[in-house]
Parts: C-alpha cells; sequence; structure tokens
C-alpha cells in the first residue's frame, strides 16, 4: 500500500511540473495592454480626431442590451491583420467590467438624469460579452467616427 502512495505522490508531482509547460500561458493584461496600444495608435494617425474615441463608450445605454464599444475607422479596421484585430477584440472583451463599474463616466447620460435609473439597470445587467468594435467613416471634419457597423462583437 506504501509503495503505490508513494508512485501516486511521484506521478502528481511530475505532472503538476509537466502540466504548464505543456501548454501555451497568455498574460491576459499584456494581451490587453497591446490592444489598447494597437487601438490609440490607430486614433493617433487621425490628428482630429475626438479624444473621446480614446475611451470606451456604451451604446445602447437606454436599451435592454448595451454594448461596451471602441471605435476605429474603417479603412483602419480593413487594413489590420488577423492578429491586431484579435488584439483589438480581446482589448474591447477586458472592458465590461470597466464600465460596469463607472456606468456613468461612459454612458451619455447624466447621473441625476431622469433616464439615470434605466442606464443603472440596463448596465448592470450586461454580460461578459456584452462588448462591440464600432466601425465607421471618419467625417469629413476629420472629428468624428461614424457608427457603420459592428465588425465583432460578442453577441
Amino acid at each position: 500500500m506504501r509503495r503505490i502512495g508513494w508512485k501516486f505522490l511521484t506521478l502528481l508531482i511530475a505532472a503538476l511540473f509537466l502540466l504548464p509547460m505543456s501548454g501555451k500561458c497568455e498574460n491576459l493584461s499584456e494581451i490587453t495592454k497591446e490592444g489598447k496600444a494597437i487601438h490609440l495608435e490607430i486614433l493617433a494617425r487621425h490628428k482630429k480626431i475626438d479624444k473621446f474615441y480614446r475611451e470606451p463608450y456604451i451604446w445602447g445605454e437606454l436599451t435592454n442590451k448595451p454594448l461596451c464599444c471602441i471605435s476605429v475607422p474603417a479603412k483602419d479596421w480593413e487594413l489590420l491583420t488577423p492578429k491586431k484585430k484579435d488584439l483589438l477584440t480581446r482589448y474591447a472583451a477586458s472592458l465590461v467590467k470597466k464600465i460596469k463599474a463607472a456606468p456613468f463616466k461612459y454612458a451619455k447620460v447624466s447621473p441625476t438624469a431622469p433616464a439615470a435609473a434605466a442606464v443603472r439597470s440596463n448596465v448592470a445587467a450586461m454580460t461578459d460579452d456584452s462588448w462591440g468594435i464600432m466601425v465607421g467613416s471618419v467625417s469629413a471634419d476629420g472629428r468624428d467616427i461614424g457608427a457603420d457597423r459592428i465588425a465583432r462583437s460578442g453577441n
């Protein structure tokens, strides 16, 4: 009986050492930092873009299915490699908790507005899949990005 116990313990220890080597361990915070850097790099190429687009925002906060979104000019989105699109996707998905923690910082509604209770309730009901990457054309004056379509979404 004692011999079986030692063999089991040895096997367990070996498995614990080998398990981390068998898969690729990605640091989620590093991935989201890379995604954010890509997003800011894209926006920096458009000198007149409003600083509003540097932060996430809530799309449809008065609906029962709001999304945490980031905006990217359509032309820039189309030129991104699949890897960069994936990094942006992971970055956008990571922002839901940030939005839920301070909804009125990212909403287009004042916390004292009559609709504030509805916004608070709708945002509280958001899930980890309540995110999107909005792409659109840059306005003629170069300050805004249109909301032409959602290129990627958790829903």
